[in-house]
């Protein structure tokens, strides 16, 4: 998994990825690299909707080796569901979520690049709204690719910041101007996707953005040869099999790339 990006405007907090998974040199552009996640914390005893003491959604994007990030993800959006607090000393701020989702990272990391070395290795990019600090935050969960060492630090403190993971990051530095705005980050991605030297990186754009407290994943509509698309990952939701049917439809806001 290869190019996400995050990025702090003065809107809030927005992310963006490709949607290229790496299988040993195959290609597939399906990686789902952006997800909103509902978390829950519960207080002693029973996990009833009556118990919580805390809920909301973060946004997290991944990337890195695929069958890591795919692992990861899937931890860490069980375990945003099943967290429990102690009234009066337990943190539900953002530090006390965080706290053990890069608890979680370290455990899951650990084993996984010991078992697949590098195939191990997956970074991973945390973004929500702090009750404490009343305020957006997002954290990074990174692996060192040589000594495989792990560390955790906030990011996106300051509105025009940004942070790049996954392969292509260098590729897209450079072609980033140097005042970015948010058309100049989603055009950089995709400058990066269609650049034959960074096989990498490809497949449809996917986007999310923190907008309050709410984290949504949109659908991304753009033009093709001779049809709209409206893509989330490598899903085209204008798909005549999404949309003859008699029943559900899906229904994703769209960010209009035309």
């Amino acid at each position: 998994m290869t190019l996400a990006m995050a990025w702090r405007s003065a809107d809030g907090i927005r992310m963006a990825a490709d949607s290229r998974l790496n299988f040993n040199g195959v290609f597939v552009d399906q990686g789902i690299k952006i997800v909103s996640t509902p978390y829950r914390i519960y207080g002693p005893g029973e996990r009833t909707s009556e118990n919580i003491v805390a809920s909301g959604d973060l946004g997290m994007c991944f990337a890195g080796s695929a069958i890591a990030a795919l692992t990861l993800s899937e931890a860490l959006r069980d375990v945003l569901t099943q967290m429990q607090a102690a009234p009066g000393y337990s943190d539900v701020s953002m530090d006390g979520i965080v706290d053990l989702l890069w608890r979680t990272y370290e455990v899951l990391e650990q084993d996984l690049c010991a078992a697949l070395d590098e195939k191990g290795l997956a970074k991973v990019i945390v973004a929500g709204f702090c009750v404490r600090a009343q305020c957006q935050r997002a954290f990074l969960f990174d692996v060192d690719k040589t000594t495989f060492q792990r560390s955790k630090r906030e990011i996106l403190r300051g509105v025009g910041q940004h942070e790049f993971i996954g392969s292509g990051t260098q590729r897209a530095i450079a072609a980033l101007p140097q005042t970015p705005t948010q058309r100049d980050y989603i055009e950089t991605l995709r400058e990066v996707i269609d650049d034959e030297a960074e096989p990498t990186v490809g497949g449809a754009i996917q986007y999310g953005e923190l907008s309050g407290r709410n984290f949504r994943v949109l659908g991304v509509a753009s033009l093709g040869e001779h049809m709209v698309h409206y893509w989330r990952s490598g899903l085209d939701l204008n798909n005549g099999k999404l949309t003859s049917g008699n029943g559900l439809v899906l229904g994703y806001p769209l960010l209009n790339l035309i």
